[in-house]
């Protein structure tokens, strides 16, 4: 939980975060669909995120999303698999299902319509006048990993290699900064207006001017679920969405493990642990971040990811590759106080953003 000024008491943790681990998809199988082009990957189904609420209400627009958007994204999913199974010569040789492609394609889809429904659900459903949240999610499906971002939390994915202890970010999404020509656009041409800071410290900013001359907004991204007041101002729920492949990303891994190698003078007739011959396949782990600007603001996806990585796979045969083991939570414990201690820093302790 941040601090924004007041009692301790009066503070409001707007920030929210889930993983579902196996994430499951009701009265199907996605995995069977799928199993042809990812059968070496076991059917794995994971989903993961964070929603960091702002403004006044915020924290109950990223409750209703938390809540919301897993159990969406799986029920359409799961009709999903269903229209595959009745639709097998849509994009596929001889009527036997779906290619890889057209599967990405809409699944990637899911993620687009979830978002935009879960925005419209809220406006009806919870009846309030503001507030709004950022939403960053990964969903993984067999191969696949889908990331969808919206706002200026960010999700990334990362790569470790167990016999040499190196720990690289191969994709990390965008913040969605209204300063962003396409975003500033859109924007603009929608009667919105776009606020450019003269100090870079600061965030550029999506308001409009009322009928009345008043000033309205101030959101520091173009892209949010919720802030229904500048929807017609061109900030969207709409995320980006991207797909990557785990094999694609085993197999770059490998080659710059390989190229690196030839480099610094390895040959393939060296057989010792930690060099380009010595890994495989089975020595890379994949794995996948989401967290808030909270977090993001004073630490690099690459230091988040050393942190984590040092928890999930170290053990004791690798602590001559960065160290020995510990526990998750004191990973995360470790991050959050280190990002404390910058907004400390910076701020003199007057304000500390939420963290998830």
């Amino acid at each position: 939980i941040g601090y924004k000024g007041g009692s301790v008491e009066s503070q409001i943790n707007q920030d929210r975060a889930f993983v579902v681990s196996p994430f499951h998809i009701p009265s199907s199988s996605f995995a069977a669909a799928a199993a042809d082009d990812n059968a070496q990957r076991g059917g794995m189904q994971q989903m993961l995120g964070v929603f960091d609420g702002h403004d006044v209400l915020g924290e109950q627009v990223s409750e209703y999303a938390v809540q919301q958007v897993p159990r969406l994204v799986a029920t359409k999913l799961a009709a999903l698999a269903q229209s595959e199974r009745g639709d097998g010569a849509d994009g596929a040789a001889g009527g036997g299902g779906w290619t890889n492609e057209v599967r990405v394609e809409r699944t990637k889809q899911v993620l687009r319509d979830t978002f935009v429904e879960v925005d419209g659900n809220g406006l009806r459903e919870l009846g309030i006048p503001g507030g709004g949240c950022t939403a960053s999610v990964i969903l993984h499906l067999d191969d696949m990993l889908y990331v969808a971002n919206a706002g200026d939390s960010q999700s990334f994915i990362a790569t470790y290699i167990k016999s040499t202890g190196k720990v690289e970010v191969v994709y990390v999404t965008r913040e969605d900064k209204p300063t962003l020509p396409d975003e500033r656009e859109r924007v603009e041409a929608s009667g919105g207006k776009v606020y450019l800071p003269k100090d870079p410290r600061e965030s550029s900013r999506v308001y409009y001017i009322d009928s009345a001359g008043k000033f309205v907004g101030g959101l520091a991204m173009s892209r949010s679920l919720g802030d229904w007041d500048l929807g017609g101002k061109g900030v969207i729920p709409d995320p980006i969405v991207d797909a990557v492949s785990i094999s694609d990303i085993i197999a770059r891994t490998l080659t710059a493990e390989r190229d690196t190698c030839k480099e610094d003078g390895d040959t393939e007739d060296n057989e010792e642990e930690g060099t380009c011959s010595a890994v495989s396949a089975d020595d890379v782990n994949v794995f996948a971040i989401s967290a808030t600007d909270g977090i993001m603001d004073y630490l690099e996806p690459i230091d988040i990811a050393k942190e984590v990585a040092g928890s999930l796979f170290r053990d004791e045969q690798s602590e001559s590759n960065g160290g020995g083991s510990y526990h998750l939570f004191a990973a995360q414990t470790s991050l959050m106080l280190a990002s404390a201690q910058g907004w400390h820093s910076e701020m003199k302790g007057e304000y500390r953003d939420d963290m998830a």
